[in-house]
């Protein structure tokens, strides 16, 4: 079932109520500091140079939205939307399903010119007369919004050129200021929006972090200024940061994943990158669990051999991105709720690659029921320390019938992690980012314009994800709760939540090494015949698993000293899978049996 994500705050008491047919379901009030559809006639400022026009997506801050879906839609329903301010809307209902909707955006009337609360009454009308109401109260705020793309500078012009320079695809980190004094740190993907506090006449700096081998060519000083205007005129021109690359970069490809197994079938969403300069071709392969046949994927393959499958990704680069969709399907009877599944992914060529550790991922699952099609996973799951970062993966589908034009993902962070540590990662399609601050609560907004999501009718081209971590705050007591979710809204749909996930603050005794330290892990030889080593802490790893491509444990050793000698001559011919658990948490290692 669909749920509405009241975003932020949402209060209400009716006012009156008849017997009338048609009568209010519920409503959504709050700031929208990061949307508005463009419209010329009230927006004097034209983002020209990303070939913004009429009815696409403008960015500004301070614009309160109110919102009612009634039980029913009739042609004769109208609702008048008083703002509190002297200032109102009426607008018809329109239909969303059966149900009826109306979105008023005050922006188009009037702005809040101060902050405060102020009461709001929305009244339903059928043909003219009244037939139910909702009163409460918005607490509005004054901000601006810092705003910054960065592009790859392959004009040399010293400025933005369309067509010719081209916007970075990878996550880029930047720093606020005010006075030389850091306010704020952001995270997106080449394009960043920041809600601050204005107080007129404030000038922040906007300054692009290094990365990839990037050199910032413009602009002069590498920091993009912006002055906080009046409430009247808070839209601005989007600031740029040129960049080329580095005569030493080399390149560096990654690869991260987004699955979901059932005892049916199994969807995976893969994601790479070049986190470095030089564009490079990417071969990816994935070996799956022989449970599973493979069905279909986007891109299409370049070769299916068993449980092997190959893609071709040319040209990869800073301003491009890999993503693949992938179908398997249990070709017999279902399989069994608990069942262990595995994935093998990996990225090549790795000789000249700067990082080769990003390359490959050994995916360990469990099969489980039927899947809410939009969800959220924590990495690390469960018990953490104070401090420990947290990765979260937020996947989506389009289970309508029509295309998602635009999809905006927003999340409220939990006042137990620190907003100011948030990465982007990846994610399947060009996204903005956005944070914003209310009533001392921080929300992310993921948003992503023109994505084009087809809908479920098309087999692995409906699913889209994104992964962004966050760091959980230090000296958080024990017993302490990290919850987290996600509201994704599909064009001018409700709002759909996923599900909740947690972490629990568990600090261990202090002869126990921290679940965040690294440790590392070596088994050779690797492949190997009669025997191999595992070299590994035993103070943090007590036990190592072999676990088969068919998910079952062949072979279990306790490590008493650092480097521990396992005897693998009587395992078949293979690859295993051997699984490290211990204080520290649990590590996986492939490994080849000759």
């Amino acid at each position: 079932m669909k749920k509405i994500l009241y975003l932020m705050l949402l209060l209400s008491a009716f006012t009156f109520r008849s017997n009338a047919q048609y009568h209010i379901i519920s409503h959504n009030w709050y700031q929208d500091t990061t949307r508005a559809e463009f419209d010329a006639s009230f927006a004097p400022v034209l983002l020209t140079d990303l070939g913004v026009g009429s009815g696409d997506t403008a960015y500004f801050c301070n614009n309160p939205v109110f919102s009612l879906f009634t039980n029913l839609y009739d042609t004769g329903l109208t609702v008048r939307t008083y703002f509190g301010d002297g200032t109102y809307c009426t607008q018809p209902v329109v239909d969303s399903g059966g149900y009826g909707y109306v979105s008023c955006y005050s922006i188009y009337y009037d702005y809040y010119f101060m902050s405060g609360t102020y009461s709001v009454k929305q009244v339903l009308y059928q043909s003219g007369v009244p037939v139910d109401s909702v009163s409460g109260y918005i607490e509005h705020f004054i901000c601006d919004g810092m705003q910054n793309i960065s592009y790859y500078d392959l004009s040399g012009a010293g400025h933005f050129v369309p067509g010719t320079d081209v916007p970075i695809y990878l996550p880029m980190s930047y720093v606020v200021d005010s006075g030389s004094v850091i306010t704020d740190t952001s995270s997106g993907n080449a394009y960043s929006y920041t809600c601050l506090p204005a107080v007129a006449g404030t000038i922040y700096g906007f300054r692009e972090l290094p990365a990839y081998g990037l050199v910032t060519t413009t602009p002069a000083g590498s920091i993009n200024y912006d002055t906080v205007t009046t409430a009247a005129s808070r839209q601005h021109f989007v600031n740029y940061t040129g960049n080329v690359c580095s005569s030493s970069s080399g390149f560096d490809l990654a690869v991260y994943s987004y699955h979901r197994s059932t005892t049916s079938r199994a969807r995976l969403s893969i994601s790479i990158d070049n986190l470095s300069c030089p564009a490079q071709d990417a071969t990816v392969t994935m070996h799956f669990s022989p449970k599973y046949n493979f069905t279909s994927s986007y891109p299409a393959p370049l070769s299916v051999i068993g449980n092997t499958v190959t893609w071709l990704l040319p040209a990869l680069s800073i301003y491009s991105h890999g993503y693949i969709c992938v179908d398997l399907t249990v070709p017999g009877a279902y399989l069994v709720i608990g069942d262990t599944l595995h994935y093998d992914i990996s990225v090549t060529p790795t000789t000249g690659d700067i990082n080769p550790a990003n390359n490959s991922m050994v995916i360990i699952d469990t099969c489980r029921g039927p899947w809410d099609p939009n969800e959220m996973s924590v990495t690390p799951s469960g018990t953490i320390t104070t401090g420990t970062q947290l990765q979260y993966t937020i996947g989506f589908e389009n289970t309508g019938n029509d295309t998602a034009f635009n999809i905006n993902v927003y999340d409220t962070l939990s006042p137990n992690v620190d907003a100011h540590s948030l990465k982007f990662v990846t994610a399947s399609a060009y996204v903005n980012t956005t944070t914003l601050w209310f009533n001392g609560q921080t929300i992310v907004k993921f948003d992503f314009p023109h994505i084009n999501l087809l809908d479920s009718s098309h087999h692995n081209q409906c699913d889209g994800m994104l992964i962004f971590t966050v760091n959980s705050k230090s000296g958080l007591p024990n017993g302490t709760t990290i919850f987290n979710h996600a509201g994704i809204v599909f064009d001018d749909n409700p709002v759909v939540v996923t599900d909740t996930v947690e972490n629990i603050i568990s600090t261990p005794p202090a002869k126990i090494a921290p679940v965040t330290a690294q440790q590392v892990v070596t088994i050779y030889p690797n492949p190997a015949n009669d025997e191999v080593t595992i070299s590994a802490d035993n103070t943090s790893y007590a036990t190592a698993t072999f676990t088969n491509v068919l998910g079952q444990q062949v072979l279990t050793q306790s490590l008493t000293a650092s480097q521990t000698k396992v005897i693998v001559s009587s395992l078949a011919p293979g690859i295993y899978y051997v699984t490290l658990t211990g204080a520290v948490g649990v590590k996986v290692v492939k490994l080849e049996k000759m």
